[in-house]
């Protein structure tokens, strides 16, 4: 019933009702008045176009990749404060994260092996690491990883096309 723009890189609220728009600077808008809730600017360092956003469990937070440098930020929406929430000890590619904002999943190389990793952002817990590729049969590697619509189910997707759901 109602119409909100936002640029193209744009994510959504789990609950639907906030929408932030990712460009020179993060606006985040309420969904149902089209009313600017707040604008932020992007922290230093980050490119909107390259990393990954979502918001957390409570939506209080937009949570973004860094990939290059294998850590997950968060920003408080209201106060606008920038904080490292998760180390990775690696950079990573993929990635994805649950419709909550409970779970991110990505896929990393380290020592010279790609591994999947998923982890909780609420107890900043790895829950699963797994090697994700075989130099062996590299059909079998891992190319794309997705949440599973509002479930814990993650969709992982291998080279020759083979699929194989993993439970976060």
């Amino acid at each position: 019933n109602s119409y909100t723009p936002v640029p193209s890189n744009a994510v959504w609220s789990n609950d639907g009702k906030l929408v932030a728009g990712i460009g020179k600077k993060i606006i985040i808008t309420d969904r149902v008045t089209g009313k600017t809730v707040k604008t932020l600017p992007l922290p230093a360092g980050i490119e909107a176009d390259g990393e990954f956003f979502f918001f957390n469990y409570d939506n209080k937070k937009l949570i973004y990749s860094q990939k290059l440098k294998g850590s997950i930020g968060a920003l408080d929406i209201a106060t606008g404060t920038a904080a490292n929430l998760v180390t990775l000890g690696s950079s990573y590619n993929e990635c994805t994260a649950s419709f909550d904002g409970k779970y991110f999943a990505c896929l990393t190389y380290v020592g010279g092996v790609d591994h999947l990793k998923v982890h909780n952002l609420q107890t900043k817990q790895t829950v699963l690491s797994k090697t994700s590729c075989n130099a062996s049969n590299p059909d079998a590697c891992l190319m794309h990883i997705k949440f599973l619509n509002d479930s814990y189910y993650l969709f992982a997707e291998e080279q020759k096309n083979n699929v194989s759901i993993y439970n976060a």
